[in-house]
């Protein structure tokens, strides 16, 4: 009799999946950089005296004084790194009171727009509204991060355009159709963002007056973007303040990072199962989903155009710097249009340059 041999299989309870809400949970308030508990050994000794106790502006230069260039630029990166503002602008302040400008401050305009003011309170336009000779090389710069400043500083970023609209007048056909549409990707308010435009527009007055082939062009690149900062507002429709008004429409971000050496882009982590119109060359707005804990600044809000996008990630070219805090912020998006069809053909750079 022949023998049966029996297996026996026993099946044990493996989990083969889990089950992930649609959104990680509550929004958590981030936390602020402080000077509060912050170590000062990790600094050179005569760093900490600019900061504790609180000093008046005349103290800071006497020690500022004592400082060079490279240490002045260390002082700047960590009041902008943990929101020292005050001595963020008097440092700044003291570094462009020398002549000729440093090779850095166009960055640092770049950096902090508000700095910009700073720089044309030091050296004012003349009567012609015309940049100061010394910024006139950094003119677009200038420009630029006067209307990055806008939403913050509203109605002051109206004056200014207007106090240097002769330099705007002098720029490069292709610098000013950028700031065009810089306007109104970056500007939320759909009052200010007009008054922005409208500025610009009026300040080339006297080149549109010059041909009929200027005035076509100025003409129909106003229109163009009229039409995108409308769309930005149908897609995406903020209050007075730039605030985003239709929460149920946004997409929450898994994760927000930096790319190395690149100020203004970052990558964005998405889930790759939640519906998104999101794609190449669209506009997007970031919002922090809670204001900081203990803090005085606003939830921070920034758009951005989308210039890679792949399966579950997205590469951001953000219109202004980001906190420092980014990463440690939990972001949600907004869908505010796409620019794909407002980027100026080749050809028509070649003609507007002739």
């Amino acid at each position: 009799m022949s023998s049966i041999s029996r297996t026996v299989l026993i099946f044990c309870s493996v989990p083969t999946k889990a089950y992930i809400g649609r959104f990680a949970g509550e929004a958590v308030p981030y936390s602020l950089n402080s000077l509060n508990g912050f170590d000062w050994n990790t600094k050179p000794p005569w760093f900490k005296t600019l900061f504790v106790p609180k000093q008046t502006v005349e103290d800071m230069q006497e020690q500022l004084a004592l400082r060079s260039a490279q240490e002045l630029d260390q002082i700047m990166s960590f009041c902008l790194e943990y929101h020292v503002d005050d001595e963020l602008f008097w440092t700044f302040n003291w570094t462009v009171t020398t002549l000729p400008l440093a090779d850095g401050v166009p960055g640092w305009v770049a950096r902090f727009p508000p700095l910009t003011f700073t720089l044309l309170k030091q050296y004012p336009a003349n009567d012609s509204r015309c940049l100061h000779p010394e910024l006139a090389g950094i003119g677009v710069t200038i420009v630029t991060n006067i209307i990055r400043s806008a939403n913050k500083l509203g109605i002051a970023c109206l004056v200014a355009l207007e106090k240097i609209s002769g330099s705007i007048s002098q720029m490069a056909m292709v610098d000013y159709l950028g700031l065009l549409m810089l306007a109104a990707n970056c500007v939320r308010s759909s009052n200010l963002v007009q008054e922005v435009l409208l500025v610009l527009n009026d300040a080339r007055a006297s080149l549109i007056a010059q041909s009929d082939i200027f005035a076509y062009i100025h003409k129909h690149a106003l229109a163009i973007t009229f039409d995108r900062a409308e769309e930005a507002a149908d897609e995406c429709p903020c209050d007075e303040t730039g605030t985003p008004r239709k929460h149920s429409s946004a997409i929450h971000v898994l994760e927000l990072l930096p790319v190395a050496g690149e100020l203004t882009v970052v990558v964005a982590h998405v889930r790759i199962d939640t519906p998104s119109a999101v794609r190449l060359h669209s506009h997007i707005r970031l919002q922090a989903t809670a204001e900081p804990e203990r803090g005085w600044t606003e939830c921070p809000i920034i758009d951005g155009i989308v210039v890679q996008a792949s399966r579950g990630e997205l590469k951001i070219e953000l219109q202004y710097p980001p906190p420092p805090e980014m990463v440690r912020i939990q972001w949600k998006m907004y869908m505010a249009g796409s620019v794909g069809g407002c980027i100026p053909s080749p050809l028509f750079i070649i003609i507007i340059n002739r």
